[in-house]
């Protein structure tokens, strides 16, 4: 079951309810907010690891500074980072984003 929602803004869930993935969308490009808007994801991030610590969280952002990159590595609650500008503009990239969420996280 997928849900859009405020927290997070995607939620997969398998056919016994069990959250799989935890998704959360920013969309902005203002560098400036850039790690405010990381802020909100993790605080949605580390609900659903709450609920499930084994929940892939997958961050989909426009604007990833070096200084959030290296706040997701030490935070160790993002799973895996995509670019939705990358996503939208690339066809390999949208593919393996695809591939990532149905093939290997969600095994559809």
């Amino acid at each position: 079951m997928i849900t859009f929602g405020d927290e997070p803004d995607i939620s997969i869930h398998d056919n016994l309810g069990v959250l799989r993935a935890a998704l959360e969308v920013k969309g902005s490009m203002d560098v400036a907010g850039a790690q405010t808007r990381y802020g909100e994801a993790k605080k949605s991030f580390g609900k659903a690891l709450t609920d499930n610590p084994r929940c892939e969280t997958i961050y989909l952002c426009s604007c990833l500074t070096p200084a959030v990159a290296k706040q997701i590595d030490a935070d160790g609650q993002v799973r895996k980072t995509y670019l939705l500008l990358d996503i939208l503009s690339q066809k390999s990239e949208k593919q393996r984003f695809l591939d990532e969420l149905f093939t290997y996280i969600i095994r559809i």
